[in-house]
């Protein structure tokens, strides 16, 4: 009989434990120092509107409304935290915490967070297109080397040693340079499947550290120093030159269309398709990682391309000065709707080295290189 006892006390211990590890991992902790969205805007999906423009004027509103309007052109600390590689799919927001060594998903609308994660030797993360995996980069002994985190099957598979770089095709397949500091130098694409990954060599390259992306089937690519816009078609293996504006070019392409930015005398920047027919010029430029190209909808304009445009005059190595930390800018944010060419200009106050601009329901939301935490520019 007291054998009896002990053993239903021992289930009924083991039972309280299991329930308290459940809680532990799937407890999703509170965002404690998530800043409050700008008065007048909901949180809800649907699109911000101006509280002036909900409710009428009476003469005892006049002061906080007049407050409302000049406050639109300032940004608001979305998160007091120090954060980097962002990617927003409102209300989520994914990043890394630099302080905690860990990858986290955010939720904006319920203030709460929770740890995908954590490793203190990471120094890179990059997350596919529908969040499922992610690629990091973590250094051991001066050694690094990528690693994917597939979020479906909750495993981790290192990749090859001499992968220097990648770039996301869509959410199970993503490019890669591959370099063994010798003669060996290739562009490859690597599948994620069930049983992990299968890796594909696509082409042989001589351009050391390039930039590359998936376009229209096909591989475009660039050197960061004195190089055209080459495209090569991935079944013949020829090499085109579709933009051959220089120097010092960077690129970002959704997969059809391609924004290219170039310095003769100072910045400049181009819309072309993948045959390399010029779209639009615009007489300003900026970098890449300031911009984001995608298909995206602000009540009845499609909106494709958003960026931060330095201000003031940016030289022809101002780019790599700039991504090697030599420099920083301070800029204001464009919005160019793509079937129109309408542009749309949003100067903001303050110095913002803006970073990864995402549209949302409650305005932009970027990152400040300046100290690496992410903000809110609303959006009329």
């Amino acid at each position: 009989m007291i054998k009896k006892i002990f053993v239903g006390l021992g289930m009924i211990i083991l039972v309280g434990f299991g329930i308290l590890i459940f809680k532990e991992f799937n407890y999703q902790k509170p965002i404690p120092d998530i800043i409050e969205l700008p008065s007048g805007y909901r949180t809800d999906d649907s699109i911000p509107v101006a509280i002036e423009k909900q409710q009428e004027i009476t003469p005892t509103d006049a002061t906080t409304i007049a407050n409302t309007r000049a406050n639109k052109q300032s940004v608001s600390l979305l998160i007091d935290s120090v954060l980097g590689f962002a990617e927003i799919e409102y209300p989520n927001l994914y990043a890394f915490d630099y302080k905690e060594k860990s990858i986290k998903i955010f939720d904006l609308k319920n203030r709460t967070y929770k740890e995908l994660y954590s490793n203190p030797d990471i120094n890179f993360v990059s997350f596919s297109p529908r969040k499922n995996n992610i690629i990091f980069k973590k250094s051991v002994k001066g050694f690094s080397q990528f690693y994917l985190l597939n979020l479906i099957k909750d495993k981790i598979y290192p990749l090859e040693i001499f992968i220097k770089n990648i770039s996301w095709i869509n959410d199970t397949e993503f490019l890669y340079y591959f370099s063994n500091n010798s003669s060996v130098n290739y562009i490859g694409k690597a599948v994620i499947s069930s049983s992990g990954l299968k890796n594909e060599k696509l082409v042989d390259i001589g351009t050391i550290n390039p930039q590359f992306n998936f376009a229209n089937n096909n591989l475009l690519i660039s050197s960061e120093k004195q190089s055209p816009l080459f495209l090569i078609s991935l079944k013949t293996k020829s090499r085109k030159i579709v933009f051959d504006e220089m120097p010092y070019i960077s690129f970002l392409t959704d997969g059809n269309l391609i924004f290219v930015n170039y310095a003769k005398q100072s910045l400049s920047s181009a819309i072309i398709d993948g045959t390399g027919k010029i779209l639009k010029k615009f007489d300003w430029g900026t970098f890449k990682e300031k911009c984001y190209l995608s298909n995206t909808t602000l009540g009845q304009t499609q909106i494709k391309l958003i960026c931060g445009v330095p201000t003031g005059d940016q030289s022809a190595g101002s780019y790599l000065d700039w991504k090697e930390l030599r420099s920083s800018t301070s800029d204001k944010l464009v919005i160019v709707d793509i079937k129109t060419f309408d542009i749309k200009e949003i100067k903001i106050e303050g110095d913002f080295d803006i970073l990864n601009p995402r549209l949302t329901p409650i305005g932009i939301i970027f990152t400040n290189r300046l100290d690496s935490k992410l903000y809110l520019a609303p959006v009329e």
